[in-house]
């Protein structure tokens, strides 16, 4: 979990395994796991809680619906590629990145 816009508001589920642990259920297991943990600790409302796939990635779109989150839109951020964005906050999440994005760096 990471909170990754400047205003720290919202909870990006993420994960990244190597193809020889796909499909044995390790992030699903890791990412309950660490939801709770950060629950417990950080006190965030899942409404900030948010996650995205690569557009077609059905193994990755399953774990954070079994995580609980649910579709809300396809996006393009920063790049040319398709996501799937998942979670309550995933609208209002979409537009901070977008946002951040067109700073200048400095």
């Amino acid at each position: 979990l990471m909170r990754p816009t400047h205003d720290g508001r919202f909870v990006e589920v993420g994960y990244w395994f190597r193809e020889e642990f796909w499909g044995m259920g390790l992030a699903t297991e890791a990412g309950r796991a660490a939801i709770e943990a950060a629950r417990q600790t950080l006190n965030f409302p899942d409404k900030d809680l948010v996650g995205y796939v690569m557009h077609g990635n059905a193994a990755s779109r399953n774990v954070l619906q079994k995580l609980g989150l649910e579709y809300r839109q396809d996006s393009i951020i920063d790049h040319e590629d398709i996501w799937e964005l998942y979670g309550p906050g995933a609208e209002v999440y979409e537009e901070t990145v977008r946002f951040i994005n067109k700073q200048p760096e400095g």
